[in-house]
């Protein structure tokens, strides 16, 4: 992927006018009169109040603080409830920060930027779900959100459509030829994205929104919030998650040691990331709904044949998933190397892999992370300079072809993206205010 500071070529002009469009209701709806203006500041010193009511009204209230040491929500407080279910708490709330109102059967996530009064509407989804009124944050998180996908949408579902198609026709020179195509709307997409971040100002939802993408695939979005946020609270909850979460992403970046894993393949066979210890281990993060995935799968298991006598292995690991389609992608596709299911995405954590998927790493003999995101001809060219020509066997065979991969499992994933990894943006976004930020 190009990274997003590259200069972006010329676009039609109805795509120009589209995103301009869409960029200035985002910044109106996030409180900006005017993107090219200073980042406001949304802080206000005193208490926010937070109350509302619990339905239905029984059982136990807390609320919880995020925490920038542990990136997790960690107890705060009870919150009283009455006979009826409702509340009423105050707190000091001097920094931008994020909480949660957990009870029994539902959960509200809440960006507080200051001496707000938030009206919250606690209820599991059976009675209508929650609803959030008041935060000025909350509702900056929510516009994002609905920005994510409408330009998930505007960029990629004909990427997408023709994909599918090419997919179908096991047309490989098709879908290469689409692949610069795909980097450039990348660059697009979340250049998008970084202007909406950045006219959130100082508010947390900044925070809230990053934590839905890749830390590895979009660091200069995470390292420009940093440095905004160090000069204006450099001791505040944003600031100190924004410093924790780039400092974890050493722990599974080039030279580090791979993060140890213990996973199953479909049959119960247990692996662990010591048993490929002497190869050259290309560990693949993917899933059945992620298209590039499964259009990457024929290449990848080319690359497999040639290198496979000579030291190399091909691991896929699949979070975030149905277990019935990744077995029958596994069906279709006939794919060599060892696949793992990583149902519980403890592995995929680990490594700090998100939704955007594929993501891939290339771990030497000695267990060390060489490399990120290879691309299928970036790796051939890495195992051709590393492995020894005479173990190598010819690259064709019939372990997988494009038409093997061609019809998609019946559970995927609704909104399968060539945007690497973008799950359904409704499943993932849309929730009121903003309700599934989470870890």
């Amino acid at each position: 992927m190009m990274p997003i500071s590259t200069l972006r070529p010329q676009i039609p002009f109805d795509q120009v006018t589209a995103r301009l469009i869409t960029l200035c209701l985002t910044l109106i709806l996030m409180g900006s009169a005017d993107a090219s203006a200073e980042a406001p500041s949304v802080i206000s010193t005193g208490a926010a109040v937070l109350s509302g009511r619990v339905e239905p009204a029984s059982g136990t209230l807390r609320l919880e603080a995020y925490d920038a040491a542990s990136l997790a929500y960690v107890d705060d407080r009870p919150v009283p409830i009455d006979a009826a279910g409702r509340f009423k708490i105050s707190l000091e709330a001097l920094e931008p920060s994020l909480w949660r109102l957990v009870g029994e059967k539902a959960k509200a996530f809440l960006v507080i930027d200051g001496a707000e009064r938030i009206e919250v509407l606690l209820r599991p989804k059976s009675l209508g779900g929650v609803q959030i009124k008041g935060s000025s944050g909350n509702g900056r998180l929510e516009a994002f959100g609905d920005l994510l996908e409408e330009r998930n949408h505007f960029y990629f579902d004909d990427l997408k459509r023709r994909g599918e198609a090419a997919l179908a026709a096991g047309d490989a020179a098709a879908f290469e030829a689409m692949e610069e195509e795909r980097d450039h709307k990348l660059t697009l997409f979340y250049t998008d994205l970084g202007e909406a971040l950045e006219a959130m100002g100082h508010s947390a939802a900044v925070l809230g929104g990053l934590r839905y993408l890749d830390i590895y695939k979009q660091r200069p979005l995470f390292v420009a919030a940093r440095d905004r946020f160090a000069r204006y609270s450099p001791d505040g909850q944003v600031s100190r998650a924004l410093r924790r979460m780039l400092a974890d992403a050493e722990t599974a970046d080039v030279g580090a040691p791979a993060p140890a894993f213990v996973l199953q393949d479909r049959h119960g066979q247990t692996f662990r990331l010591e048993d490929f210890r002497g190869q050259w281990l290309y560990l693949d993060f993917w899933a059945s709904w992620c298209l590039s995935c499964r259009l990457e799968m024929p290449r990848l298991a080319k690359i497999h044949r040639e290198f496979a006598a000579a030291g190399f292995a091909w691991v896929g690991i699949t979070p975030y998933d149905e277990r019935d389609a990744w077995e029958q992608t596994l069906d279709q596709s006939q794919a060599p190397g060892t696949h793992l299911w990583d149902g519980d995405h403890r592995v995929a954590k680990s490594y700090r892999v998100g939704r955007q998927l594929p993501a891939s790493f290339l771990v030497d003999p000695s267990g060390k992370i060489m490399a990120r995101d290879l691309s299928a001809k970036e790796l051939q060219e890495r195992l051709a300079a590393e492995l020894p020509k005479a173990a190598r066997e010819p690259a064709y065979g019939r372990e997988s072809s494009p038409a093997a991969m061609a019809a998609p499992p019946a559970a995927t994933n609704p909104l399968p993206s060539m945007a690497p990894g973008m799950s359904s943006a409704s499943d993932t976004f849309r929730a009121p205010s903003a309700s599934r930020l989470k870890r």
